[in-house]
């Protein structure tokens, strides 16, 4: 939020400093909202090839086990 509040000209008014906030806000928001999504996806991924057999089973784990972020 600082790196787009000091790109925005001085000259500019303040409902328009608002707007363009407001627009990198939503769109941080949405990336990180992704960026998690992907990541339990991949742990969805990986638990329902652990649960399949013998041969998926080692690389479904490794799978989960590389998403875990505690």
């Amino acid at each position: 939020m600082t790196i787009a509040l000091s790109a925005i000209p001085v000259a500019d008014p303040l409902w328009m400093k608002a707007l363009i906030l407001l627009v990198v806000a939503v769109l941080i928001t949405a990336a990180v909202y992704g960026f998690v999504a992907l990541v339990v996806k991949a742990d969805d991924f990986g638990l329902g090839l652990a649960r399949r057999g013998a041969g998926w089973r080692r690389s479904g784990a490794a799978s989960c086990d590389s998403c875990r972020v505690s």
